[in-house]
Order: C-alpha cells, then sequence, then structure tokens
C-alpha cells in the first residue's frame, strides 16, 4: 500500500489543492522513472535558465523538492536518473 504524504505546501502560498492528494495523484499516474525526469527537466531549467520571476523560480525549486522527497530522496532519484540515462 502507498504511504501517504502529508499535507505539506509552499509556505508563501495556500494550495489551490490538498497536496497529499496532487503527490497521490502524481504516484498514480506516473512511473517513478518519470518522476524522476521531470526533477531532472525542471532542476535543470531552473537553475540554468530560471524565469524572470524569483516567485516562480522559488515554487518550481519547492515543487523538485517535494518530488524528490515523494521517490525517496537524492540517492534515488540519481538512481533512477542514471537507470534513464539522465
Amino acid at each position: 500500500m502507498r504511504k501517504r504524504r502529508q499535507n505539506r505546501k509552499h509556505p508563501d502560498e495556500p494550495a489551490a489543492i490538498d497536496t497529499g492528494d496532487l503527490f497521490a495523484a502524481l504516484q498514480d499516474n506516473f512511473s517513478p522513472e518519470a518522476i524522476a525526469a521531470m526533477v531532472s527537466f525542471l532542476s535543470t531549467a531552473v537553475s540554468t535558465v530560471g524565469t524572470n520571476s524569483p516567485e516562480v523560480d522559488s515554487q518550481i525549486e519547492w515543487f523538485t523538492h517535494e518530488l524528490t522527497d515523494l521517490l525517496g530522496g537524492n540517492q534515488a532519484l540519481n538512481n533512477l536518473c542514471e537507470q534513464i540515462g539522465l
């Protein structure tokens, strides 16, 4: 049985939906490899290009940290990325 995540949200914004439901939906609809790819691409985009909005960058960074936690942490993320050639 899948472990439900705590209802954690970005500290600067109220949640539009329950974040536990959001992350449960991600787990139900995407493989761990696909989530790892999302984290990799989003992290790269923010760190190399970024946006013209620090608030947007901060929200994307929060999301990638949450997704990394969902996968089991940095080591799990690195292993998955290596498996899929990222």
